[in-house]
């Protein structure tokens, strides 16, 4: 898959899709001829990848998603129908609804991206209140704060920062070491903690340690809160940082603990150890009517327990040397594989060095395509929201199907759509 450095003449764009186990190569080329041509910004979809099966922060993003996708479902099986733009829900899942909009940074359409960073001011913060059941430990309601720090950038656009910066900085940092390649993007959110770091005075800590940073960062619940408070804002770190080496900061790191607002504190490996049992149970059970998911989830868990965890995978990919970093990547393929890779055109190929179906990691498509089509209201109703997928995957899907979503229509076809929706009992369900 990936071939090593600089052995291209320019890279594509790219993304991933956060708890959906996909990454956009955005090209109109054949996906096959495309993932074995731009291998950099495999690499850093990839990395992102990785971010979503291991850190904390993400895999309760994940699990909120499915949170909410409860919701979604408990309404249309109670009324009937869905409305959209789906908002009827539940107190849990409108706290952590907020939990992720307030901790994960600039994600919405407005000042997404700056591409020159000219001046960065001090940032500033605001917070909204907010209750929630702790199940992990009090196993009671608890009040708490859930933070946002933004700041003014070329002294005019406000900018979150948010756990998309420590998540992009982390695979940019990676991508650009180890391809001559590598495109070169945006200030925000890509080099932020660079950005960061001189802005708090603390260019002399080497980008090894910086990457360190960002990893630990999020294994915590709001990332951009524990850089400030524990790094950027931190007189004692702040001096000691300058007589550490590397290797002292790696290990004094691993046994960093977790404060919560009852004052329980909780090692890394335990939190760890704690979200890994619920991302394989409660994946598990939301994916129960599909074996291989089934599977492939619970060999993802196993992995990232035996190989990922106890250590900060990211800073040691990032200090490997270019041959090891991309037999690395290789390896991992081999052991986990990866869901799903699509094109502009949709079209889509399953990296799996196992015999898992296809047909049902398109499942993960199929989810996200469906969270957008209930969360938004446009003015065309009753369009397939794969639609587009399946007329650019013939093999998986039935290319005669007309785009209306009327079941009698897509009953007897190879319809993965139709799986969805008999899957979740929402065959029935009017969409309005």
């Amino acid at each position: 898959m990936l071939e090593g450095v600089a052995m291209k003449l320019s890279d594509i764009c790219g993304y991933y899709n956060p708890s959906f186990f996909n990454m956009v190569l955005e090209t109109e080329e054949n996906i096959e001829v495309a993932l074995n041509k731009y291998s950099a910004t495999f690499a850093h979809e990839f990395i992102h990848y990785i971010q979503d099966i291991i850190l904390p922060y993400n895999i309760r993003v994940n699990l909120s998603r499915l949170l909410w996708f409860s919701d979604i479902q408990q309404f249309a099986l109670r009324n009937g129908y869905i409305m959209r733009p789906f908002n009827n829900w539940g107190d849990e899942a409108k706290t952590t609804i907020l939990q992720f909009n307030m901790s994960i940074g600039n994600n919405s359409s407005e000042c997404q991206f700056i591409d020159t960073v000219r001046n960065l001011g001090d940032a500033f913060v605001s917070y909204k209140e907010a209750s929630g059941f702790d199940e992990a430990y009090s196993k009671q309601y608890r009040q708490f704060k859930i933070y946002k720090y933004s700041v003014c950038v070329n002294g005019k656009d406000t900018y979150n920062l948010g756990a998309r910066d420590l998540m992009e900085y982390i695979a940019y940092k990676i991508e650009t070491k180890h391809f001559e390649t590598a495109n070169r993007f945006h200030q925000l959110p890509y080099e932020s903690i660079d950005l960061l770091f001189t802005h708090y005075g603390l260019t002399h800590v080497p980008d090894e340690i910086r990457l360190c940073i960002a990893e630990v960062c999020l294994y915590n619940d709001n990332p951009i809160r524990f850089l400030f408070l524990n790094f950027l804002e931190n007189e004692e770190f702040k001096q000691g940082v300058k007589t550490l080496s590397y290797e002292e900061i790696y290990n004094k790191f691993l046994l960093l603990e977790f404060e919560t607002v009852d004052g329980v504190k909780e090692t890394i490996k335990h939190k760890t150890n704690r979200r890994l049992k619920q991302f394989e149970s409660i994946l598990s059970k939301h994916y129960t009517n599909f074996v291989g998911i089934k599977e492939w989830i619970q060999r993802v868990n196993i992995f990232a327990e035996t190989e990922l965890s106890e250590r900060f995978i990211f800073s040691d990919l990032y200090k490997m040397d270019t041959n090891a970093f991309v037999e690395m990547i290789s390896w991992m393929i081999d052991k986990i594989g990866l869901p799903l890779v699509l094109n502009n055109k949709e079209e889509c190929v399953s990296l799996q060095s196992h015999q898992y179906n296809i047909d049902e990691f398109v499942q993960f498509y199929i989810l996200q395509q469906f969270f957008v089509y209930a969360l938004t209201a446009t003015d065309v109703k009753g369009i397939c929201p794969i639609y587009k997928f399946c007329r650019a995957n013939g093999d998986i899907c039935d290319i005669q199907c007309s785009s209306n979503l009327q079941i009698e229509n897509i009953e007897s076809r190879q319809c993965p759509y139709y799986r969805f929706l008999k899957s979740y009992g929402l065959l029935n369900v009017e969409m309005r």
